[in-house]
């Protein structure tokens, strides 16, 4: 049987995290020394940097995981600021 019609290869990948937007590293091997739970993906104007909501465990309440997560966001980037729910769609 021979398929009729349109067929895509492209995927897209989301990424969502409680984080902010920091200005990108001059080194951006220096993303490579992140702690684990920390994700980023560029921007326009630097990087998203944060923690993606599955790391909340279960004995943490919203405002203790977003906590956690600023202060861990902070270790790395001391100048972040204004933390939100970051929600992007990456196209490869």
């Amino acid at each position: 049987m021979i398929r009729n019609g349109f067929v895509s290869n492209s995927s897209s990948s989301s990424f969502i995290v409680w984080g902010a937007e920091v200005e990108a590293p001059d080194d951006w091997e220096d993303l490579d020394n992140l702690d684990s739970e920390l994700e980023w993906m560029e921007s326009c104007n630097g990087i998203y940097v944060g923690v993606p909501f599955h790391y909340i465990e279960d004995s943490e309440t919203g405002a203790q995981f977003k906590k956690r997560a600023e202060d861990l966001v902070k270790k790395f980037f001391t100048e972040a600021k204004d933390f939100s729910v970051i929600n992007e769609v990456k196209y490869d």
